[in-house]
């Protein structure tokens, strides 16, 4: 009896020792989707109001991969006549069958005329990009210390 008992330990220690992981195994949890990746790319489309009201056809957005989940997303384009060059580092999730983007950023607005002057100009994107490459992001503009508020603007564009 007592062999028997000892080869049941020997066994489920064998067992045991057999189930070691490592860091180098593809298997430990960790999330290993590449989203920046599956959306990186030039996208082209318009830009809007909220309402719906077109503001400017083929506009472009550049979207790079920055690391697995995040990416820089490049708009330069004027809007109302306000010069907006965007360079904004995003984090992308993924839910819901879409890529989820936000980010915020801030840049200086560079305005000629009437008279030459910079003004601060803070970002927040968000939005969603679905399997199919179908961009649909809002882009919230304010100008810091101004008495004229900006309008929130919303792109609407493919992948190329």
């Amino acid at each position: 009896m007592n062999t028997k008992i000892k080869l049941f330990f020997i066994l489920i220690a064998g067992v045991c020792i057999g189930m070691v992981s490592c860091d180098k195994d593809n298997d430990n949890g960790k999330d290993k989707t590449d989203y920046a990746k599956e959306i990186a790319g030039k996208y082209t489309g318009d830009i809007s109001t909220p309402e719906g009201v077109r503001i400017a056809t083929d506009a472009v957005i550049d979207i790079e991969k920055v690391s697995g989940k995040k990416v820089l997303l490049k708009m330069d384009q004027n809007i109302y006549g306000l010069p907006v060059n965007i360079k904004c580092e995003s984090t992308v999730t993924y839910g819901k069958e879409e890529y989820h983007i936000a980010g915020s950023t801030s840049f200086n607005a560079e305005i000629k005329e009437p008279v030459a002057v910079s003004v601060p100009i803070s970002v927040v994107v968000s939005g969603t990009i679905n399997g199919e490459g179908v961009a649909n992001l809002d882009i919230k503009l304010s100008a810091n210390n101004s008495p004229v508020p900006l309008p929130d603007v919303v792109f609407t564009g493919t992948k190329e």
